[in-house]
């Protein structure tokens, strides 16, 4: 699904990432110790202190920690406060199922989007159970498509892809299991583009 937005040409694009906010369905819930409800309401507030909302949000996963459906309300109607639209993806703590289905109506279902001269897409590289990622076929020819379009196309001039699991292997002892297991069919299907200008992922924010 696609969604459009014109923005004046002189007007620079502000997109704010929100990662792992790790939300239970208690608002007492706390990762590492960390109550990551109050965490998340802090990382609003920083966006909040701008004088205008930003014209796209991503959340790139790891939304909640128990993939419940309380949570991932709290993470919409917090983020609709914004003002401002966005766009989510599933990490490996999440459903992607239900995260679907409770996008339904809004700008977080869309998995690709065109803001001005950029395309923003959205991968999803969830694998059930695991801690790792992986890109399915579906997803992969999903992104070969979109790269294809934007080359033919003459209003678009950048393309940013997203996705939770890093494509780059980690330089990190705890990182080490986490990343993208098929980094080469993504880096072979990336490479197809000219336009591609920034890949966002959840260890890079």
């Amino acid at each position: 699904m696609k969604w459009q937005m014109a923005k004046d040409q002189h007007s620079p694009i502000r997109i704010v990432q929100i990662t792992d906010t790790h939300l239970f369905s208690e608002g007492s819930g706390t990762l590492l110790k960390m109550n990551t409800k109050h965490s998340f309401q802090q990382v609003l507030e920083l966006v909040r202190m701008h004088d205008s909302p930003p014209d796209l949000i991503l959340g790139t996963g790891d939304i909640a920690q128990d993939a419940s459906a309380t949570a991932y309300e709290y993470f919409k109607s917090s983020i609709g406060a914004l003002n401002a639209p966005f766009m989510w993806l599933p990490g490996n703590h999440d459903n992607a199922l239900l995260m679907q289905s409770l996008a339904e109506g809004t700008s977080a279902a869309y998995k690709y989007m065109q803001l001005d001269n950029w395309l923003i897409v959205m991968l999803d590289t969830s694998v059930g159970e695991q801690v790792h990622g992986a890109l399915s076929v579906e997803e992969l020819e999903f992104l070969s498509a979109q790269l294809e379009a934007s080359e033919l196309s003459d209003s678009v001039d950048h393309v940013l892809v997203s996705m939770h699991h890093n494509p780059i292997r980690g330089t990190a002892g705890w990182m080490k299991n986490i990343g993208l297991q098929n980094p080469q069919k993504f880096w072979e299907t990336a490479k197809t583009s000219s336009k591609l200008r920034a890949i966002v992922d959840a260890s890079r924010v």
